[in-house]
């Protein structure tokens, strides 16, 4: 796929002024189209290295100011004048934002000393996350699309080994997605969610089966269990059928929701119709072959082969 244009139009607005405004306004919203989406797609494009240093380091430091540092599980825990929707940080956003930093290079434990722990304050006792805060307090169950940018993070972006604290979150982790076989309810053979059989790219914080299959693998290597490999074995016979021609196709969109906040004039932000860019219609098409999709393939495949 020729992308080169596409590219160098979101190399181009990363180097602007307006991106830099861009997150001033919010480091998040609105979706689709501000710096931090166009940072996202570029990191699972394996390509976040060409992103301008400036906007970046622009970026960690308006989280830094943005965001408070805790995760209100109750409406009376917002501290006052909190905006509820825009600076209370997800799991899933924060995972995804560790990942792209450390990959580019930056010190994420310094520059932003509160995200590492974060991730090991809100596991629950199943083994994973939800963005959902009344599972904390009612239900205790995870989300496996809140769960996966977390730990992702820590079990890979680990260069000086991991804590104690951090093995036996990243193994409570593991031990989930394997009591859920990727892809299934716990108790049961019925699907968690139909869509998790297709796979996905860009995905941002959704959840496929070669995104659970990665980490099984990434996780029995690094841990040096073979807890999961019946989990991985099936997962990867799954994953054979996907592939075509040796390609694996993008078979669905991660990014279509349909309203966003967006910031007025006026200063308010109001729910407005999203707007995507050049860059994510191109790479995130469906029913096109994704590079990200066959290295995942090959890698999981592999280690089947060489195991």
């Amino acid at each position: 796929m020729d992308y080169q244009n596409e590219l160098n139009e979101t190399l181009g607005y990363l180097a602007s002024d307006e991106a830099f405004r861009a997150i001033d306004n919010d480091p998040y919203w609105p979706k689709w189209d501000t710096p931090w989406w166009r940072i996202m797609t570029l990191y699972e494009m394996g390509m976040v290295h060409l992103v301008p240093e400036r906007i970046l380091n622009h970026l960690v430091e308006k989280v830094d100011s943005h965001y408070i540092k805790t995760f209100p599980l109750v409406e009376k825990d917002i501290p006052s004048g909190v905006d509820p929707y825009r600076q209370i940080p997800c799991h899933c956003a924060l995972g995804t934002l560790y990942q792209a930093l450390s990959a580019y290079g930056i010190a994420v434990d310094k520059r932003l000393p509160w995200l590492r722990p974060w991730f090991l304050e809100y596991q629950l006792p199943d083994g994973g996350l939800n963005c959902d805060e009344q599972a904390y307090t009612k239900s205790k169950k995870s989300s496996i699309v809140s769960s996966l940018p977390p730990l992702e993070a820590i079990l890979y972006f680990s260069p000086n080994g991991l804590t104690p604290e951090e093995e036996g979150f990243v193994d409570k982790g593991a031990h989930y997605l394997i009591k859920h076989r990727l892809i299934y309810k716990s108790s049961s053979d019925d699907l968690m969610d139909e869509s998790f059989l297709r796979l996905c790219s860009p995905r941002f914080y959704e959840y496929d089966f070669l995104r659970g299959l990665i980490y099984l693998v990434n996780w029995q290597k690094r841990r040096h269990s073979n807890e999961s490999k019946e989990v991985i074995e099936k997962g990867c016979h799954l994953l054979r059928q996907k592939l075509r021609d040796d390609s694996i196709v993008n078979e669905r969109i991660s990014f279509d929701e349909r309203e966003t906040l967006t910031k007025l004039e006026s200063g308010a932000w109001e729910w407005l119709p999203s707007q995507l860019f050049p860059l994510l219609e191109k790479v995130g098409e469906t029913g096109i072959a994704s590079r990200q999709l066959k290295a995942g393939h090959d890698m999981a495949i592999n280690y089947i082969f060489n195991s």
